[in-house]
């Protein structure tokens, strides 16, 4: 993780942080649904307004569409205040760190064979910058890259 810029590497260290802290506390209960079709998986979640989200650190590129809500998505890019509708794609090695200012619902899409929800967790996420090993190649892939949200969003 040397080659990051130093920003990406507080970030790293923050949000992780900031999870830890927040697994201490009681959970939201946000609502899930999982859609499948020819190789795609989405999972969509809705959020209550003023809730603080952590997600997981991805393996690969992933499709973020928020289709309801505003909510201010913070990554090793920088804090961004998004207003659906929106679509993103996401890097691999993306971790995001959220505040939703009301009810949103956001989907992830991922490609996949399977049709289990967790097992496409597993797969597709990790719990540590560390993990897996497979973020030392992320790191230098993504080093002395700029790295932009390209949100498109109104």
């Amino acid at each position: 993780m040397q080659n990051l810029p130093a920003r990406a590497m507080g970030f790293r260290t923050s949000v992780m942080a900031l999870q830890h802290q927040h697994e201490q506390l009681p959970q939201v209960d946000c609502q899930l649904k999982h859609y499948f079709a020819n190789g795609a998986y989405v999972r969509e979640v809705t959020i209550p307004a003023g809730t603080i989200v952590i997600g997981k650190i991805h393996k690969h590129e992933t499709i973020n569409i928020l289709l309801k809500g505003e909510i201010t998505v913070v990554t090793e890019e920088g804090s961004q205040r998004l207003v659906a509708p929106c679509t993103f794609i996401a890097p691999p090695g993306n971790k995001k760190a959220a505040y939703t200012h009301s009810e949103v619902i956001w989907q992830n899409v991922i490609a996949t064979t399977s049709t289990d929800p967790d097992e496409i967790e597993r797969d597709a996420t990790c719990e540590s910058y560390e993990d897996g090993g497979f973020l030392e190649h992320v790191n230098a892939k993504l080093a002395g890259i700029e790295l932009k949200l390209e949100a498109l969003c109104r």
